[in-house]
């Protein structure tokens, strides 16, 4: 008993309060001993060392030992890791790209946004819009942001129900209330521009901030504050996002940012 318990308290440091932790050493010990107890089968120990690995938290980052160790306890069966290495498979992230994999990983996590998802636009199984309905339906009830946006599409386009503006308009605000960042980007641009809704900066600011791990929201927090618009004027702030822009995964957001970050100057702001 004593053993799980220290176990459970190592993961638990790993996936939550690390990230607070100014000292690298604790990482370090920390990650030490989950490789311990990860080698021994332990697949808690597995899954906090997968997210050591991934985050470049104590040991060197690499996402092809995170997903040795997800899989790992995923394969032992420890739930928490199903979604994350349904993530890896999705991604390519340490892995071949592989979205039947992904798809049974995240039906395992009875992750209903991700499968509606994956049903609507028909990756790793066929397209069906019934059984996209069916689990953004289930999604739904669980104020998954992910499923409410695909339950906003299908009454956009009239796809295995009936067309209805004013519900796809509704569920579209429902999956940025829930957190989904797509939604939430989309929902400050529609503010920005005064598409749909009345115009109003100070409101698509605090989407594009509800959003800002989204590289699109990133860019455009930069350009507001940089120009003042829905928020005081920062030029220090501006150069922040946009260097986050910039270090984004996205081609088309790194082209704009880097525009952005030469004809402005912006390194003569970093704090």
């Amino acid at each position: 008993m004593r053993t799980s318990i220290i176990l459970i308290g190592l993961v638990i440091v790993s996936y939550n309060l690390l990230a607070q932790d100014p000292f690298e050493e604790t990482s370090r010990r920390v990650a030490e001993g989950l490789k311990k107890s990860a080698k021994k089968g332990n697949a808690r120990a597995q899954f906090g060392l997968g997210t050591f690995y991934r985050n470049g938290q104590g040991v060197p980052q690499s996402y092809t030992k995170a997903f040795f160790w997800l899989k790992k306890s995923a394969e032992n069966g420890y739930e928490l890791a199903f979604g994350h290495l349904a993530h890896a498979y999705y991604n390519g992230r340490g892995v071949s790209k592989d979205l039947k994999e992904a798809f049974y990983w995240y039906k395992r996590a009875n992750d209903y946004g991700k499968m509606a998802w994956m049903y609507y636009r028909g990756e790793g199984v066929l397209k069906n819009y019934k059984k996209a309905l069916y689990w953004a339906r289930k999604g739904v009830a669980e104020k998954n942001g992910r499923a409410a946006f695909v339950l906003s599409r299908l009454y956009a386009n009239g796809e295995s129900v009936s067309k209805d503006e004013d519900k796809s308009q509704k569920w579209y605000k429902k999956s940025a209330e829930f957190g989904f960042d797509r939604a939430e980007f989309g929902l400050g641009t529609m503010y920005l521009l005064g598409k749909g809704v009345p115009r109003d900066p100070t409101k698509a600011y605090h989407w594009y901030d509800r959003s800002s791990t989204y590289p699109s929201s990133q860019y455009l927090l930069g350009s507001m504050y940089f120009n003042g618009v829905g928020v005081r004027q920062s030029k220090e702030k501006a150069s922040y996002w946009i260097k986050k822009a910039y270090n984004s995964d996205d081609p088309e957001t790194v082209k704009a940012a880097k525009e952005f970050w030469e004809k402005h100057e912006l390194w003569k702001y970093v704090e």
